[in-house]
């Protein structure tokens, strides 16, 4: 019975191909529906389609489909060909956006594209940054800065000619009725509550007339302070007690002047003038770019700069995001000998066999060890510290110091030189005290006239200090202040010329009694040192013309002064 039946299914299962391959069907428009086959998802055909297609189709395709492809299929869509083309480029000017939403240096992402920024016009750059002269202003598009009538730039900086005022615009400074530039700069003028007033002219809430930043004696650098202890000349400041006096500020290790200010890119720390500390000082990349304003450069490490590049020089491979960095890097392999090695923060050299740098600390690599092991320069042998002969170049190098008591550079650390011992050391650039103000005086009296000079008889030199000594080292012989001088310096008591240093004369001056002062030509810091009525113009003495007042001859230029004026 069983071989019966399955006699059967197989006899009727050859009728109906017979019958499929004979007859053009309904549903098909070929070759029958099992097109010889005893599967249903076989061959070139499917369950009732030939080549015109069916719901299962042959070549034509279909779902259960032969060569055309289909659910089952050879060559076709769903077959597994050659593999995806790379991605497209990103991250440039008219490229797409990196992933994070990042772009290259001077592009910034918008709606997924990357769009050029930082310029005059484009959008602001990421962290609200535009390049040089112009400032991120309003839309977020960058608009130009400094100029008279323009905003502020980043810092409150104008360009010359220009201050910032509390509106954030730049106005025009420096000439008679305008604000006082940076540093209370009015050219030959003077410069009192903020505005500038001009040369000649009577200066406010005082006596006198402005000449050459001084109002009738007082306000110019190397004079008392103006009432309210004011100095009203360019880079002055009002130090000391009482009445005070006017001092030179803003320049390396001056005194900071008014707001703190310093001169171009110095920074005031604890009331003096000196180098700005660094900022980045990050020893990977990705530290790094986390913070603003620090980006990292290739093969020279974390710098100040902006999504456009460094502050200083030019870098091909910056990066300005934690996006952009490559990921973390060994800082030490790339250096070339002990000296390099050492010099990193986190490295020491390893002298075994041909020798390298490792990441590590003083007793030893990070990994494995070392027989012949260098932490600090010092360690190298050959140290380069005694080569350097001035303090700034000496602490710029690590790991040296200055020491201001010798005059020499050496190894060491913060706390003091490797060997021996210093009372003066400097471990930091920012540390270093610059050119002593002091030392272009060659004489006593010309010594005591400057602010906080004092001479020091010893080896003829003038030298920043007060009345116990000079400020550094010592002096067996110092004269501090007029008296101590064997003669007398400007505006110094006298009775004949021949009390006065140089050449000085002993004579009557507009704004004091019989001092010592100076004649026609004579250098001058304020109209204070001039005898008579004469005044001072651009750092020099000078003769009265005819019509003018006069105390004595030799104040006029025609050398006769009658009945108070010049003729």
């Amino acid at each position: 019975m069983n071989r019966l039946a399955l006699w059967l299914v197989v006899s009727l299962s050859m009728f109906a191909v017979a019958c499929g391959d004979s007859h053009t069907g309904d549903d098909d428009g070929g070759t029958g529906g099992m097109d010889g086959s005893m599967m249903s998802d076989a061959g070139g055909g499917g369950g009732d389609a030939g080549p015109g297609g069916g719901d299962d189709a042959g070549p034509g395709g279909g779902d259960d489909a032969g060569p055309g492809g289909g659910d089952d299929a050879g060559p076709g869509e769903d077959d597994a060909g050659p593999g995806p083309d790379a991605g497209p480029a990103c991250g440039g000017v008219g490229e797409d956006c990196c992933p994070g939403d990042t772009c290259s240096a001077g592009a910034t992402c918008e709606a997924g594209a990357c769009v050029a920024c930082g310029a005059v016009g484009d959008a602001c750059c990421p962290g609200d940054t535009c390049a040089t002269g112009a400032t991120c202003g309003a839309g977020d598009l960058c608009v130009a800065c400094g100029g008279v009538g323009e905003d502020c730039c980043p810092g409150d900086v104008c360009d010359a000619g220009g201050v910032c005022g509390g509106s954030g615009v730049c106005s025009a400074c420096g000439d008679p009725g305008d604000p006082c530039c940076d540093l209370g700069d009015c050219g030959t003028g003077c410069c009192y509550a903020g505005s500038c007033f001009g040369a000649g002219s009577e200066c406010p809430d005082m006596t006198g007339e402005c000449s050459a930043g001084s109002c009738g004696g007082c306000g110019a650098a190397g004079e008392t302070c103006c009432p309210g202890r004011v100095c009203t000349a360019s880079s002055t400041v009002c130090t000391g007690p009482g009445t005070g006096g006017c001092r030179s500020c803003g320049g390396s290790a001056e005194p900071c002047c008014a707001g703190d200010a310093c001169d171009g890119t110095l920074a005031c720390t604890d009331g003096t003038c000196a180098e700005p500390m660094v900022e980045c000082g990050y020893l990977d990349c990705d530290e790094c770019t986390r913070h603003y304003p620090c980006g990292w450069c290739d093969g020279v490490g974390c710098t100040t700069g902006s999504s456009t590049g460094p502050d200083s020089g030019s870098c091909g491979d910056w990066a300005w995001l934690a996006s952009q960095c490559m990921g973390p890097a060994d800082p030490c392999a790339d250096a070339a000998d002990c000296d390099e090695c050492t010099g990193r923060g986190t490295c020491g050299w390893c002298g075994d066999g041909s020798g390298s740098c490792q990441q590590g600390a003083s007793s030893g690599p990070d990994a494995g060890s070392c027989g012949d092991w260098s932490w600090l320069r010092s360690e190298c042998g050959g140290s380069t510290c005694a080569t350097h002969s001035d303090c700034e170049a000496c602490t710029g190098e690590f790991p040296c110091g200055w020491c201001g008591d010798t005059g020499t550079c050496s190894d060491g650390s913060s706390t003091g030189p490797d060997t021996g011992s210093c009372g003066d050391w400097s471990w930091l650039r920012s540390e270093c005290v610059g050119p002593d103000p002091c030392a272009s005086e060659t004489s006593c009296g010309s010594c005591a006239a400057a602010s906080g000079c004092g001479w020091c008889a010893t080896d003829s030199t003038c030298a920043t200090g007060d009345a116990s000594g000079p400020t550094g080292g010592s002096c067996a012989d110092w004269d501090f202040g007029a008296a101590a001088c064997a003669c007398s310096m400007v505006q110094g008591m006298c009775s004949t010329d021949a009390e006065c240093c140089g050449s000085l004369s002993c004579r009557q001056g507009v704004t004091f009694g019989v001092r010592c002062c100076q004649e026609a030509s004579g250098s001058c810091s304020g109209g204070g040192d001039c005898c008579g009525y004469m005044d001072c113009v651009s750092g020099s003495c000078t003769c009265r013309t005819s019509g003018r007042g006069c105390l004595e001859d030799a104040d006029c230029c025609s050398g006769t002064c009658a009945t108070g004026r010049c003729t």
